[in-house]
Parts: C-alpha cells; sequence; structure tokens
C-alpha cells in the first residue's frame, strides 16, 4: 500500500502540532464553581496568552478555544489554523444569556454567568382539558 505525499505531509503537520518531542502542548485546567449570584468557569492554559483565547456561545453551548496556527504544508508562506477546544460545556438553563462576561486575570480566565432570576422559582398549575 502506497501512501500519497500529500498524506503524510498532512500528518506530519498534525503530530508537529500535537507532539510532545517539539515542545508539545500542555493541557488547560477547567473548573466550573456555582457561587450565590452567577456560574464562574475558571480556566487555567500554560502557554496560551490572553490574546490567543475565543470564547463564543452557539445555541446554548459555550466554547473556549483558541487557534493552533502552523505553516501550509505547500510550500508558501502562508499561516494556517485549526480550533483546539479548551472547554465546551452546555449553558444551564438558568443563565442570563446576554449577561455572560469574561475575564482574565493572573493566569486564570473567568467566564462570569450571572443567574437568569426570571428562571428561578417559576410554578404553574396547569389545568388538564377533557375532549
Amino acid at each position: 500500500m502506497k501512501l500519497s505525499d500529500s498524506l503524510v505531509k498532512n500528518m506530519v503537520v498534525t503530530a508537529d502540532l500535537l507532539n510532545t518531542i517539539n515542545g508539545g502542548m500542555s493541557l488547560p485546567s477547567t473548573k466550573m464553581r456555582k457561587l450565590e449570584d452567577c456560574y464562574e468557569l475558571d480556566v487555567v492554559a500554560p502557554g496560551l496568552s490572553v490574546e490567543n483565547l475565543k470564547i463564543e456561545i452557539h445555541n446554548r453551548h459555550l466554547s473556549v478555544f483558541h487557534y493552533l496556527n502552523y505553516k501550509a504544508p505547500n510550500h508558501t508562506n502562508e499561516q494556517e489554523g485549526a480550533p483546539n477546544i479548551v472547554h465546551l460545556m452546555p449553558i444551564p438553563f438558568d443563565v442570563e444569556l446576554d449577561s455572560i462576561t469574561a475575564l482574565y486575570e493572573g493566569k486564570h480566565l473567568k467566564v462570569i454567568m450571572p443567574f437568569n432570576e426570571l428562571a428561578e422559582g417559576y410554578f404553574r398549575s396547569i389545568d388538564i382539558d377533557t375532549v
């Protein structure tokens, strides 16, 4: 079985991005806490600067990620990137989506997810209709 040159080059690029021989990658640490008025996601990602981290919300899912940049294997000077997920989680129903903020202090990224006060304590009795 013969491997194509492009397949081998792509495998080498992937191995170079993630291997530990060439410096490798350190794994981020995440911790979720429930406080009095919010959830707090604490992310420690050694080796990543705050400028490289991205936070997005898609359909009630929060993702914290960064791009792994590498030189394109087609012998040009172009840089390409592949997203690397640091943390992905569903956002709890009692969070006010429009009020989510992030703060970087020291080496910690803190994502603050305030509670939606309207989501708490809701109760309603529903009558059952008969046909």
